[in-house]
């Protein structure tokens, strides 16, 4: 009996030990590269513009520079849901498909660097690879609550959402394919 206990108070100290690792230097560590790799991207984008290559005042790079700044949240502030309805925001907004219609021809006539391009493409490939970790966990959610709800016709919605705004994430991020 008394190995037992000892065995239990093993395992659930480790457990303990384990989520507090997890917690305060797993996830900020993983959370904090992100954001490094969108700080790049930012100051990639300001060099770009410093260089002349883009105007600073030019709609493109108003918008990318907004869009990497809204990506870049402190760990503390952050939401999954928010981070999902931003990205989604993104991609099914009508103003902001209008914006990257332009860019997109834009790149194509060769009025923009292939910097920019670059950074764009990084830029879609970081929140892709973010969206589809937090959408997964998301999904999971959705399908557990479904189960129990049957059917509920906002969760649905909120499932076909996610889908369409995965699609359109990897559209973008594979516009050096185009």
């Amino acid at each position: 009996m008394e190995l037992l206990i000892i065995n239990s108070s093993i395992i659930f100290l480790s457990i303990l030990v384990f989520d507090f690792i997890n917690k305060k230097i797993i996830i900020p560590l993983k959370f904090n590269t992100t954001r490094h790799k969108l700080f790049a991207l930012r100051d990639n984008l300001a060099l770009l513009a410093m260089s002349g290559k883009i105007s600073e005042n030019s709609e493109d790079y108003k918008f990318l520079m907004n869009m990497i700044n809204s990506s870049i949240v402190p760990l503390d502030k952050f939401k999954i849901t928010d981070f999902i309805y931003f990205v989604s925001e993104v991609v099914t907004n009508n103003q902001y498909k209008s914006k990257m219609n332009h860019i997109i021809k834009n790149l194509n006539n060769n009025k923009l660097p292939d910097e920019y391009k670059e950074i764009l493409i990084d830029f879609f490939i970081i929140m892709d690879k973010q969206y589809n970790k937090y959408v997964t966990k998301f999904e999971l959610l959705c399908i557990i609550i479904l189960i129990k709800m049957f059917k509920a016709p906002k969760l649905i919605a909120r499932k076909r959402l996610i889908s369409e705004t995965k699609s359109k994430l990897t559209d973008y991020a594979q516009l050096n394919a185009a």
